[in-house]
């Protein structure tokens, strides 16, 4: 399909050999139909740090945002390899840790969960768009991940 055209991307589904995947195609670029799927997604999540502790060199949000406690520039993972790579339908390991007030935007999310690093294990953090609801993680890992 996508040697002629017909596949932006493809989501695989790891759950047995027939009709595992669906093909994703639109009138877009690859990049544009790719950021119509994810913006329908509520939840956003990230890692804060490259190393998961404040040691770490920041990482940059969705839309370039880093967080304002960071010392030096965030890192930019577009020329990573991994970075066309997506996950979504997602769950979370680990117990929610630290909650922000809701209302932050994404920015303050980042720079909220990425400020408590320094006095608690948080390593990741996830955004609700709709409820605009901020939490940080210790487990930056989700089910697909830890089998």
């Amino acid at each position: 399909f996508g040697s002629f055209d017909q596949c932006d991307y493809i989501l695989y589904y790891n759950s047995g050999p027939d009709e595992n995947c669906k093909i994703i195609s639109g009138p877009g670029t690859p990049e544009e139909e790719m950021a119509i799927y994810l913006n329908a997604c509520s939840v956003t999540g990230q890692p804060m740090t490259s190393t998961g502790d404040n040691t770490g060199s920041c990482i940059e949000g969705p839309e370039d945002e880093c967080a304002a406690t960071c010392k030096d520039p965030c890192q930019d993972c577009t020329a990573d390899p991994c970075s066309g790579y997506k996950g979504a339908q997602c769950l979370k390991n680990g117990s929610p840790g630290e909650t922000g007030d809701k209302g932050l935007p994404y920015a303050a999310c980042l720079t909220f969960c990425t400020l408590q690093m320094s006095s608690n294990p948080w390593s990741y953090m996830t955004y609700d768009k709709e409820q605009q609801e901020c939490i940080c993680y210790d487990d930056p890992t989700s089910p697909a991940q830890s089998k």
